[in-house]
């Protein structure tokens, strides 16, 4: 399962692993250093076994040269893959502050400066992949990863992330809490199921939980369905206005992505909203 050739500049035995960061359906993500420069990155180990048995093979597929291909300062990038006949090993970037979940779990609720930085490092990753025609199709906490003393949040793990340029996409995918209404209908979707999942994410930094979140799964989706939502703490009304103006059952009418990170509630908080989406390129 060849993903594409790209220049040899690593090799496997260049690495010595340090510890488990996390597991998923196909495989693992270990800590792991250069021992020739010392570098720390993460290591995400694919078994290609469990990719075919559940004929991920295309998706997978998709997810390394998106991520490959993607360069931009918010979203986690893949320095190299390496490939084998069982697994498939991708070189990223080491987040050495770790998940945004894990921060909200123990800081809970976030000031609103502090939210609208997390909120726009997200966006504005987010925004460079829609303006390459990708939608992510699973952002929530888990998938955004911390970097620096200053927190910068980076988009990660694009393994449900697809090409919109010419058609909406049918597949259900995400995680329940972040999953729109147009999914849970079954109707087609395109970027705007990432506008959604961004008003989540805004509402659960400001507030401390999911706009939806109920004991059942559905219940969350009965609610969901019927974009029933309340705001039980106090936010500032341009915050309530953003929640508002992405949280819509139309995926047309939703905020657009740059009105959103030009907001009036931004000014004033240190981070990127005058931005041009092109000018955050890493440089190759």
């Amino acid at each position: 399962m060849e993903v594409s050739k790209v220049r040899n500049e690593y090799s496997l035995s260049q690495f010595k692993v340090e510890g488990l960061l996390g597991s998923g359906a196909y495989g693992v993500v270990q800590k792991c250093v250069n021992t020739e420069t010392g570098q720390v990155f993460a290591m995400k180990i694919i078994e290609k076994n469990k990719v075919i048995e559940k004929s991920m093979e295309e998706q997978v597929k998709r997810e390394v040269l998106t991520q490959l291909k993607v360069k931009h300062r918010n979203l986690v990038r893949l320095h190299y893959y390496f490939e084998d006949s069982s697994q498939i090993y991708c070189l990223l970037e080491y987040a050495d502050r770790g998940q945004l979940f894990a921060y909200l779990k123990t800081t809970g609720a976030q000031p609103e400066p502090m939210a609208a930085r997390f909120f726009l490092d997200t966006g504005s990753g987010v925004a460079y992949l829609h303006q390459l025609r990708v939608a992510h199709r699973d952002l929530k906490p888990e998938n955004v990863l911390l970097f620096g003393e200053e927190l910068t949040a980076k988009v990660g793990d694009f393994g449900w992330c697809a090409e919109v340029a010419s058609e909406k996409r049918l597949t259900f995918c995400g995680t329940l809490d972040y999953v729109s209404p147009e999914m849970l209908f079954g109707e087609p979707h395109d970027q705007g199921v990432d506008l959604w999942a961004l008003g989540v994410l805004l509402f659960e930094l400001l507030t401390g939980k999911a706009p939806f979140s109920m004991p059942s799964k559905k219940e969350t989706m009965d609610k969901i369905c019927a974009v029933d939502f309340t705001f039980d703490v106090r936010i500032s009304p341009g915050a309530e206005e953003l929640i508002r103006g992405l949280l819509l059952r139309e995926s047309s009418r939703r905020m657009p992505l740059q009105q959103v990170l030009r907001h009036k509630w931004c000014d004033g908080f240190e981070a990127p909203v005058e931005l041009a989406v092109g000018d955050l390129f890493f440089e190759s």
